[in-house]
């Protein structure tokens, strides 16, 4: 009995760690997708989901580092968008960041002409918060950088 016991008790010991991580599990997705969305409310705006293999590689992602991910962007003529992806942490994370910042580098090269995009594109905002990449292109930026940043700050 007093065997059973000792196991039982080493076994939960061994384990009571088990399944925590350095991650906020309390980040609802679906909630900061809303948020951010509503802050940046984009004119003739598309969602794209980062898991459509199609979308994924259009972006240089490869959808095996990503859990869940949108890009929403506008239909106009212009660079506005936000891309987040909830990754599988680790290299998944920065595989996903170097391709968003490839995403940049290519949109700098597109607009390089136009003063206001330039200007837009320069202000990007391309930052990893746990397993979270974020990539903001907007005139208010600052505005969703915050709200982001709020959802891992409580």
């Amino acid at each position: 009995m007093l065997k059973i016991f000792l196991s039982l008790l080493i076994s939960v010991s061994l384990f009571s760690g088990c399944g925590k991580s350095n991650e906020n599990s309390d980040i609802n997705f679906s909630e900061l997708q809303s948020s951010l969305i509503s802050k940046a409310d984009f004119e003739n705006s598309i969602m794209e989901n980062l898991k459509d293999i199609t979308t994924a590689q259009k972006y240089g992602l490869a959808i095996d580092d990503i859990e869940e991910g949108f890009a929403y962007l506008t239909n106009n003529e212009n660079s506005d968008r936000i891309i987040l992806a909830k990754t599988k942490g680790g290299p998944s994370a920065e595989n996903v960041e170097k391709s968003l910042g490839n995403e940049i580098a290519g949109l700098i090269a597109t607009w390089e002409d136009d003063t206001k995009e330039s200007k837009k594109l320069k202000e990007h905002v391309l930052k990893t918060k746990e397993n979270y990449v974020i990539l903001i292109i907007s005139d208010n930026s600052a505005e969703l950088e915050d709200e982001f940043d709020n959802y891992f700050n409580v």
